[in-house]
């Protein structure tokens, strides 16, 4: 373990007053994704400060300082499973809101008997290339498993190659892979994968 990671401490969840800090972690992550459907950063920030549920999380930190979480859906609920119509309404203009529910209906996925699905992983700049995502991933293993879980799930888009490469490290595998290039002007990616693993 190098000394970046030395102190780090993983931690299921995260305190309520660290949501905008959280949500400013996911934005430098999946920001240039959203924002095809909400231009404005702030304005992403503040929705999912208001639509992040941190029990549904694993959180990463050093000296006090957040730097890192990953997601996750279980049957009770998910981490941006609070990103709604509603909370469109409350911080964007009736167009902007329809814009940003037709967008993100684009990411749904439904959830299978059994399986945890990942909702996202982030590591803050600063702090990557020195193993917190493994950590991360890691102890999301040891959840899964503890609450009766078999798999865990999850979708990476063609222009992420290091998530890629850091889920089959930790032995993830494609299990289906789709293309659709027609909405690549509109997505800003044109094919994803689904990859699982399995528990033992």
């Amino acid at each position: 373990m190098d000394k970046a990671t030395r102190s780090i401490e993983i931690h299921k969840g995260f305190p309520d007053d660290f949501r905008k800090k959280a949500a400013e972690l996911y934005d430098q992550a999946f920001g240039q994704k959203f924002s095809r459907a909400i231009a404005c950063q702030a304005k992403r920030i503040d929705i999912f400060a208001d639509g992040i549920s941190p029990q549904f999380s694993i959180s990463a930190w050093k000296n006090d300082n957040l730097v890192g979480l990953t997601g996750f859906q279980l049957k009770e609920g998910s981490f941006t499973g609070n990103i709604s119509w509603e909370l469109f309404k409350k911080h964007l203009n009736f167009l902007a809101a329809i814009k940003a529910a037709l967008f993100l209906s684009l990411f749904e996925r439904k959830r299978l008997e059994g399986i945890l699905q990942m909702d996202g992983i982030v590591v803050h700049p600063e702090y990557r290339g020195h193993g917190i995502g493994t950590k991360l991933l890691e102890d999301l293993k040891i959840h899964a498993q503890s609450l009766g879980y078999q798999a865990i799930t999850l979708d990476v888009i063609n222009t992420n190659p290091r998530a890629k490469s850091l889920y089959e490290r930790m032995g993830f595998k494609t299990t289906k892979k789709e293309s659709y290039p027609w909405l690549k002007p509109l997505l800003g990616f044109g094919s994803s994968e689904t990859m699982v693993l399995k528990l033992k």
